[in-house]
């Protein structure tokens, strides 16, 4: 698989730069990576072209040194550029790099976590739209991306569940929807109905992105704006996360609390009320347990609040009393 090979093209900053950078997008989607992902690459992969190294053999390490000598870069922004230059060579098919190169990760941050009345309070202060996509990420502990677009095919409101598809890491799962929100979501499911109507009649639509299905099923929950001569789009993440910022600026709440502060939520407050790290995983879509735990922490009260198993053994069982000491004996020093 070569995106460079099918013809002479310019490496570096010049017209040719585009086509190889149409392809490696091409390329990077039928490979299973994600939209986000690929436009992060997509980045790097402008600036390699544009640095004039992807001229020469091992240019790839050559351009990486020279971005890090002139800037402070964060270790997911070095892991983001050598996995996006990997990427290329494996699609050119060259060699990984041998990058020699040691990258320090940050020690994640403490999440940040509402407290059930700070939550209550976020959701009540936001608009009426917002604030259904605002309980999907607390009450079903969806990322923000996954909210906006969910299809009306995705719902089960009858037998009051969600399917989450294609998400973080390719994966899917089915999850439980809150029973007070069953009726707020048939109402933006028939208007979303009406709106998937009126496109029908509408000879310039031309379906709903990303391949252009006219199916009710695949329309969006929270359609966007849609243009003439354009896929429909559902509703950016971005409007969301703006419009919880502006609340939170509002409502005078600590630095840090978004839209993903309710996920975290969601899944503290599972785990406080005893449900279990194992059923939490599945509710959240991680692949590894170890990524949960991150996301989940257990405030020091809690720990210090559990029982021991000894203490719910039998008096009998441990009650035995030491021998006392001997005359002087004195207890050793500890």
């Amino acid at each position: 698989m070569s995106i460079i090979h099918d013809g002479p093209l310019d490496l570096g900053d010049g017209p040719g730069s585009q086509v190889i950078v149409t392809r490696f997008s091409e390329c990077a989607r039928t490979l299973g990576y994600r939209k986000e992902t690929v436009q992060t690459y997509v980045l790097w992969i402008r600036r390699f072209l544009k640095s004039g190294h992807s001229k020469q053999p091992g240019g790839e390490k050559l351009f990486l040194a020279e971005y890090l000598a002139g800037r402070s870069l964060s270790s997911s922004s070095v892991i983001q550029c050598r996995a996006a230059l990997e990427l290329f060579c494996r699609m050119n098919d060259q060699p990984a790099p041998d990058w020699n190169l040691q990258v320090r990760r940050r020690a994640a941050a403490p999440r940040q976590v509402c407290t059930p009345g700070e939550v209550a309070n976020l959701l009540d202060s936001l608009f009426p739209r917002f604030r259904v996509i605002g309980c999907l990420l607390y009450g079903c502990g969806l990322r923000v991306g996954e909210s906006v677009s969910i299809r009306l095919g995705h719902l089960d409101l009858a037998g009051g569940g969600i399917f989450i598809s294609d998400a973080k890491g390719g994966h899917s799962r089915a999850l439980p929807l809150p029973s007070k929100m069953i009726e707020d979501l048939a109402t933006l499911s028939h208007q979303a109905r009406t709106r998937w109507q009126e496109h029908l009649t509408d000879p310039e639509w031309n379906g709903v992105s990303p391949d252009g299905s006219r199916r009710a099923e695949d329309f969006w929950l929270f359609p966007g704006r849609w243009r003439s001569g354009k896929h429909h789009p559902h509703l950016h993440k971005a409007t969301v996360q703006h419009a919880m910022a502006d609340v939170v600026r509002r409502l005078g709440m600590r630095s840090g609390v978004s839209c993903h502060t309710l996920r975290h939520s969601f899944a503290t407050h599972l785990l406080d009320t005893g449900t279990d790290i194992r059923t939490i995983q599945e509710l959240l879509g991680h692949k590894n347990l170890a990524t949960t735990m991150i996301y989940t922490h257990v405030a020091a009260s809690k720990l210090l609040a559990v029982a021991s198993p000894l203490d719910a053994l039998p008096a009998a069982a441990h009650a035995h009393q030491l021998p006392p000491l001997a005359g002087g004996d004195t207890a050793p020093a500890a």
